[in-house]
């Protein structure tokens, strides 16, 4: 007698498709709404128009299919394998004459084949309709089948693994939404510790690579809900006219949309990371016991990893939040109460998981070692940030790897960007060293004092630093004020600070500008060769040092000399706006003057500044 043994059951597949022909149905529904209907209806309106491309749907359509796998590969996962979490259902399974690994397959092949129908439907029916406006996008249709397919297949892969570790049906969908976004939570709890014990902490503006890449909604939905068109370069009318994919010029130029190039990479790492979790699910399935149907962990190998987990990350988050309700009305830190914070809901997390795990609320006879063990964890975490012992607060990015910096000081009204001068460099550094050394102090609830800086490195990195100092302390440091007055009168950052972001350096043809005035009704025109005029007189004056300032000069009793005109200089790109200029402006007042400006009328100034510094 022939025997064999095979690696899927047909039986199996065609009971699940029976079983499970409503979720089909469903995610065949919302799909044709999404592309065949919606074209229908607007490709009516919009067929015979210029620049107009069916195609064009189905590259709208890569983001929707992100969220319809992360929402379908979950329950499709959770539905196949809802027998593991029910002792007699998975008896019954187990006890079939057809090995795990077969059943395996036969699930995965089942949910795989029903997706797949599911969107052959959807694309049958997007060909017809467009074949009526007579134009189909063969090229379109086949690579919405390919993306989607291929995130299904990820997305199905960590619903199943989900699956494969709990025996809670209830539990898999919290565990397949938590890793779904486990590494965003990490980051920003990591950002709120920072915050808390590192003086100067700068929270970036985007997330680290290692975040994006554990969190695919967000990789994939960054790339493919980009709406990618190839940028041409053709002659309309005589005229170069270019299309960038935000700004229509002619429609004449526009190009049908293609796969954006920056998606194929992260399609083919997440392609194989699904088939690694489909193989690591396999093997933790042919080896999960049928008694652990009921069990929140279904391996007593993770119950470990899982329990202090839970404990340590639950007793960070809820620590932070408790201890934010306690010194709600304090801005001094408090690291003991912080400490017994975390300690708290450490061993109340610990003790929640160990409920869960054991089922029952005799836990605290035995579960007081591990309970401890968080708590020493949690509190020498504590510490060890307390103490900074990675080096964040001294640390200063390498001089010679620095491309430019960017610095914001508020409270002098100082904003530059693109500072690349080896004197200004050394300048923002020496000030830096100084207020991490001797800038932290209690901060007052009035009178702080803001100093930004971003550092743009050679390998495109973006080293940050944001500091709120004590503004009388500030005042107080010699080395502070020193430093701070070096940086500011720097003549690279007295340049940007008055011309606007420019260095004077740059070659402008001015077309004209105007002169208005902030208090009083005044607005006055001025030519291509007065704007060249009024350019070249500040220019000479920045060259003779005006445009200097002292630190901390608007906590003086007097008054710092306020420009009461805005000046704006119009160029053929862009333009030059003039509104900090001061009395030791002298070459350009007697330009201003033969303007028909009154000098008396153009500054506001404190009478004791004025004769202080013969102005």
């Amino acid at each position: 007698m022939r025997s064999a043994t095979s690696c899927f059951n047909k039986t199996l597949i065609r009971t699940d498709v029976k079983r499970f022909w409503p979720l089909l149905f469903l995610y065949t529904a919302v799909w044709i709404i999404l592309l065949p209907v919606y074209q229908w209806v607007d490709q009516g309106l919009r067929f015979g128009n210029p620049g107009f491309y069916p195609g064009d749907y189905l590259y709208d359509m890569m983001f929707a299919g992100l969220i319809m796998a992360v929402i379908f590969g979950g329950l499709f996962s959770m539905a196949v394998f809802s027998y593991l979490m029910n002792s007699r259902s998975v008896g019954l399974m187990h006890a079939l004459p057809v090995s795990r690994g077969a059943q395996f397959v036969s699930h995965v092949v089942s949910v795989m084949g029903m997706l797949t129908a599911g969107k052959l439907l959807v694309a049958v029916l997007t060909v017809v309709e467009q074949a009526i406006f007579g134009d189909v996008a063969f090229k379109a249709i086949a690579l919405w089948l390919l993306v989607c397919t291929l995130q299904e297949l990820f997305f199905l892969s960590l619903g199943i693994l989900c699956c494969m570790v709990t025996g809670w049906l209830l539990a898999a969908p919290v565990l397949y939404a938590v890793l779904n976004s486990l590494a965003f939570m990490v980051t920003q709890l990591l950002r709120l510790l920072g915050q808390l014990f590192y003086f100067g902490y700068a929270n970036s503006y985007g997330w680290p690579a290692v975040t994006r890449w554990l969190t695919p909604v967000y990789t994939l939905g960054q790339t493919l809900g980009d709406n990618f068109r190839p940028v041409p370069v053709e002659v309309v009318n005589d005229t170069a006219s270019i299309y960038n994919g935000s700004i229509g010029v002619v429609d004449a130029v526009r190009l049908p949309r293609e796969l954006n190039p920056e998606a194929v990479g992260p399609l083919a790492i997440y392609t194989f990371f699904g088939l690694v979790l489909l193989a690591v699910s396999y093997f933790l399935y042919t080896r999960r016991a049928s008694e652990s149907a009921g069990d929140p962990v279904a391996f007593a190998w993770a119950r470990p990893i899982f329990r202090y987990t839970v404990a340590l990350l639950g007793g960070l988050a809820l620590g932070l939040g408790l201890y934010s309700i306690l010194t709600v009305n304090s801005d001094e830190q408090n690291l003991a109460v912080l400490l017994i914070c975390f300690v708290l809901m450490g061993i109340l997390c610990y003790f929640a998981v160990e409920m869960l795990i054991r089922k029952s609320f005799r836990v605290f006879r035995k579960g007081w070692p591990g309970a401890i063990a968080v708590a020493v964890v949690l509190v020498l975490v504590g510490i060890g940030a307390k103490m900074d012992i990675t080096g964040y607060e001294q640390r200063l990015p390498d001089r010679e790897k620095i491309e430019s910096v960017e610095l914001n000081i508020y409270m002098e009204d100082v904003y530059s960007s693109g500072l690349s001068q080896s004197d200004t460099i050394d300048a923002i550094l020496a000030l830096h060293k100084v207020v991490a050394a001797e800038g932290r102090v209690p901060v007052e609830l009035e009178g702080n004092y803001g100093i930004n800086l971003e550092y743009e490195m050679e390998d495109g990195t973006i080293f940050r630093r944001r500091y709120t100092l004590s503004l009388p302390a500030a005042m107080e440091s010699d080395a502070i004020t020193q430093a701070l007055s070096r940086v500011i009168n720097c003549e690279e950052v007295r340049y940007r600070n008055t011309l606007n972001g420019k260095d004077g350096l740059e070659d402008l043809k001015f077309r004209g500008g105007y002169i208005s005035s902030r208090y009083a009704d005044h607005n006055q025109q001025i030519s291509a060769e007065d704007a060249q005029r009024i350019y070249d007189a500040v220019l000479i004056d920045l060259a003779n040092g005006a445009g200097s300032q002292e630190p901390f000069a608007m906590n003086d009793k007097e008054t710092w000399p306020e420009c009461a005109v805005y000046i704006e200089l119009e160029c053929e790109n862009n333009g030059v706006w003039l509104d900090r200029i001061r009395p030791d402006f002298k070459e350009l007042i007697k330009v201003l003057n033969e303007l028909g400006l009154d000098s008396a009328t153009l500054f506001q100034v404190d009478p004791a500044y004025a004769e202080k510094y013969g102005w």
